[in-house]
């Protein structure tokens, strides 16, 4: 079994239909208010938290890379023998 590839929600401004920032991943997109950047930012952590592994990519407003964040896979729990 192959380990699962990670998953990248990108947090980019878009400008049609209206200006807005946007969580992108794979096909998928959610949208935000334009002016609020950091509703967007944490909404990928939420779903990158959620989907490990994983990492959110945050673009600036001309589409730059500013920042990517990993979100590795959980460490396993210990099991406990009785």
């Amino acid at each position: 079994m192959g380990e699962k590839q990670p998953t990248e929600y990108h947090v980019v401004r878009v400008s049609k239909p209206y200006e807005r920032w946007e969580v992108q991943w794979g096909k998928r997109r959610m949208g935000y208010q334009a002016w609020d950047k950091r509703v967007a930012t944490s909404a990928a952590k939420e779903m990158a938290k959620g989907d490990r592994p994983s990492k959110v990519v945050i673009h600036g407003r001309s589409g730059e890379v500013e920042n990517e964040i990993p979100y590795d896979v959980k460490p396993s729990k210990k099991s406990k023998v009785k």
